[in-house]
């Protein structure tokens, strides 16, 4: 095993994501600093809807945030050329990290993919080839270019996974829901509203996430494997509003399944200008404690998004264990009612909450009806400042109402006062109703 670990391999294709990789980057900057990320997500909000494992993490002040967004961008600009890739690599994985653990509301897989391709190439050897770092460049140990394709077919095989289920299966949500919100908006209305495309998408994308990885791993099946990658992630570019990056990055990403020789010899022939020195024969040396640590962290990977079987109840409606477990687009809500109020008992009287007043933006207010957690960490705000302005005996109830997948709608949270719920990593939520098929 570890002979076929440390067989030697072209760097070029790692080099070649890494620019992909970059460029997704920089995208990625310019999206948050077009949307004035820093102002209106992290600096106005009164509330933050902190994980668990990460309570401790509270926005910096605002000119120190707007350099680690700098630096993040100045980074992606180093990875592109090819310098400092190591140092920079580190500085996105953490800094990236810090962001998007400051807020539940702001997580996306491809946010967290984002980190953890970070983390690899922290400690990966791309600048070998395509790089402007003046150096003798050398082969690289075949665990370097295995790392991300394992960590890709794990995003697309527990994607599939999470799609075996009744609503995915058998009433096709959200696939209905979703090509009927794009036949809206488009010419093609008449094909998406059709059965077959229905039937495609559920089924095609669920064979399609538990197969491909393994079709792009087996060399007599890669071709057809590729094409196929394309047209899934061309077709979601298309087809999702909210995923910015991921498709193109993944797309991207395919590149890593291709024979080293094949994209050399492809950049060789139609790209002359680009000069690219052959590594040599010796490579980089890797120590016993790197597997050590990859292993682990390959079981972590494992493990996390299975961990939802401790828990009672419907993973998508209640939000248990649902987050780093890529469970990608299998849910749509729509929410009928969103009503937070302060039982005052001394007075008799019911005032309701406007949540705006605490500067929640639309993605926090969204996310009261998708994880219910959330709902128990604004309803201890709601007491804290109510117990500022003189209330003593009340209670905090909240009035959600929500369609799920097309379902009947129905209440998220029971009667209970959510400010004296007490939410804790391995404790179920009681506090939420049963989901009703």
């Amino acid at each position: 095993m570890k002979t076929f670990l440390l067989r030697p391999i072209d760097p070029i294709t790692l080099s070649i994501f890494r620019i992909v990789y970059g460029i997704c980057m920089l995208w990625e900057c310019l999206y948050l600093i077009r949307i004035d990320f820093i102002q209106h997500f992290l600096i106005r909000p009164e509330v933050h809807f902190n994980y668990d494992f990460a309570e401790f993490i509270a926005p910096l002040p605002k000119p120190f945030l707007s350099i680690v967004l700098i630096g993040i961008l100045i980074s992606s600009l180093l990875f592109i050329i090819g310098k400092y890739i190591k140092q920079s690599a580190w500085f996105i994985f953490v800094a990236f990290s810090y962001l998007l653990l400051l807020d539940k509301s702001y997580y996306n897989n491809h946010l967290y993919l984002i980190c953890l391709f970070a983390l690899f190439f922290a400690i990966t050897s791309s600048s070998q080839s395509i790089s402007v770092e003046k150096m003798a460049p050398k082969k690289v140990p075949y665990w370097q270019l295995l790392l991300f394709q394992l960590q890709l077919g794990i995003v697309y095989f527990y994607g599939g996974i999470a799609k075996l289920n009744s609503d995915w299966l058998v009433r096709f949500e959200p696939a209905k829901t979703i090509l009927n919100q794009r036949a809206r908006n488009s010419n093609f209305s008449s094909i998406l509203e059709t059965d077959f495309a229905v039937y495609l998408i559920s089924y095609g994308g669920l064979l399609f996430d538990l197969g491909i990885f393994f079709l792009l791993m087996y060399r007599p099946t890669r071709k057809i494997a590729l094409i196929g990658a394309v047209i899934f992630n061309g077709m979601n570019a298309w087809l999702f509003d909210d995923i910015n990056i991921f498709p193109f990055m993944m797309l991207g990403a395919l590149v890593l399944f291709i024979e080293p020789e094949k994209i050399r010899i492809f950049v060789t022939k139609k790209l002359p200008s680009i000069k690219l020195a052959s590594p040599e024969q010796p490579i980089v040396p890797t120590k016993n404690l790197t597997f050590q640590l990859l292993g682990i962290y390959f079981i972590l990977q494992l493990l996390l998004p299975l961990r939802h079987f401790l828990f009672q109840g419907n993973t998508e409606w209640t939000g248990k264990a649902q987050y780093f477990s890529w469970r990608m687009k299998i849910q749509t809500r729509e929410t009928k009612k969103m009503e937070f109020s302060v039982l005052n008992y001394d007075k008799k009287e019911i005032v309701n909450v406007d949540l705006r007043s605490f500067g929640l933006n639309d993605d926090q207010i969204r996310l009261l009806s998708m994880h219910p957690e959330t709902g128990v960490k604004l309803a201890k705000e709601i007491r804290r400042t109510a117990e500022l302005k003189g209330m003593k005996n009340i209670e905090v109830k909240a009035n959600v109402i929500v369609s799920f997948n097309g379902k009947t709608p129905q209440s998220l949270y029971k009667d209970v006062d959510l400010s004296k719920v007490e939410e804790r990593i391995f404790k179920p939520r009681i506090y939420v109703t049963r989901l009703k098929e």
